[in-house]
């Protein structure tokens, strides 16, 4: 079993957190020169969010980490679709259709990138409306973009003191990525109607407004998409890892903390809303629990076997740089 002490250490050396710290270099070059009054939601985000007639235009866009793309190109190819639909659900948001940018040295080696792509948006009935192939690329890479709507958002800046930390993560006949990949799969063996259910509860909760905050679980896991929620929240929080429920016999807990799972998704919730919000995921079969609480202090502890550490402290070493929200 994984000490406290072993756990962050760890999740700080992992290449899936490293990797996140220069994007905001990039993202304070972007100003943004027109239409600002426009925009409700921005960089920081899972996606942005324009206003529009009725509610919100959301754009979300990812791009595949190459070893992982080198590994394994049809996972590569779902997890792209995968990846830019739950950044749109995350938002409280329904996704309309997904571009993508295929780059290969071959055209043949874009076959199985593709057979993924298709894999998922048959699940997901969705459907690619435009992209680009570069047939003679140096070097693979893969990349895209999905556009949705919402009529009430979530947004990853809007966590609150005192909130509620919830995890939400589907644990259900799941499997692990090849040659012991950080992934969990629970996608493959459901219907359409039961992803595309469980993917709406995130916007059944915006309507509801239980929620103040939500993001999903993506590259690096839970622990550092909620310490990129807190970022944007300008928050910090307490989490008890004992809570956190995981398939233990496929993963340590510091494996299973950096894993990115088909579903998963951290929100914060006032107290009084919480148990609603469990009950909902809990009645889709979806394995959910409160597992901490927000602090106005910016940084993110865990709590195990009767420790407690600071995993990130936010206001020094910050995951992405990226200010939070004002």
């Amino acid at each position: 079993m994984d000490s406290l002490a072993k756990i962050i250490r760890t999740i700080r050396s992992a290449p899936e957190l490293k990797r996140k710290s220069p994007i905001g270099g990039a993202v304070a070059r972007l100003a943004n020169p027109a239409g600002e009054f426009l925009v409700k939601a921005g960089m920081g985000e899972d996606a942005g969010a324009i206003r529009v007639r009725g509610g919100y235009l959301l754009l979300s866009a990812d791009g595949i980490w190459p070893l992982y793309l080198q590994k394994d190109p049809f996972a590569a190819g779902r997890a792209l679709v995968i990846a830019n639909t739950n950044d749109i659900y995350a938002m409280g948001g329904k996704p309309l259709g997904l571009v993508d940018v295929i780059s290969v040295p071959n055209p043949r080696l874009a076959e199985p990138i593709l057979r993924g792509i298709k894999t998922e948006i048959r699940r997901l009935r969705l459907p690619v409306v435009g992209g680009h192939l570069h047939p003679d690329a140096p070097a693979p890479g893969l990349a895209g973009a999905a556009v949705g709507l919402a009529r009430h958002l979530l947004m990853s800046s809007g966590a609150r003191i005192r909130d509620d930390v919830i995890l939400a993560m589907d644990l259900r006949r799941g499997r692990r990525g090849k040659g012991g990949a950080r992934t969990w799969d629970t996608h493959y063996w459901k219907k359409p109607d039961q992803i595309l259910g469980d993917l709406g509860l995130l916007s059944r909760i915006a309507g509801k407004k239980l929620a103040h905050a939500a993001k999903d679980i993506s590259n690096g896991g839970v622990v550092t998409s909620l310490g990129m929620l807190l970022e944007a929240s300008g928050r910090g929080a307490v989490i008890t890892l004992e809570s956190v429920l995981y398939p233990v016999q496929k993963f340590s807990m510091a494996d299973w903390l950096l894993t990115f799972p088909s579903y998963g998704f951290v929100l914060t919730a006032p107290a009084r809303k919480s148990r609603e919000v469990v009950r909902m995921f809990d009645r889709r079969g979806i394995s959910a629990a409160v597992i901490g609480k927000v602090v106005k202090e910016r940084r993110l502890w865990l709590e195990y076997e009767g420790k407690r550490e600071v995993l990130f402290d936010l206001q020094r070493d910050p995951i992405t740089g990226i200010s939070a929200k004002k």
